[in-house]
């Protein structure tokens, strides 16, 4: 490690100090919202998809 590195320095102006437009570049505006998906609807949808599927194929294999 470089003896000459401050590494308990903090560098830059406190976030409080900062104008509403400097704060927006450093952490966004907030206009996007994360996508998220419960826990449980992933399997279930997984296993209802998995169920249409098997029955489709079912119906294709036993047909008269």
């Amino acid at each position: 490690m470089d003896a000459n590195k401050k590494i308990d320095t903090v560098s830059g102006s406190p976030f409080e100090s900062l104008s509403i437009e400097e704060m927006t570049k450093i952490q966004g505006s907030g206009s996007q919202n994360m996508m998220t998906v419960s826990p449980v609807a992933t399997p279930i949808a997984s296993f209802q998809a998995s169920e249409y599927i098997s029955h489709k194929i079912n119906k294709f294999l036993h047909r008269n």
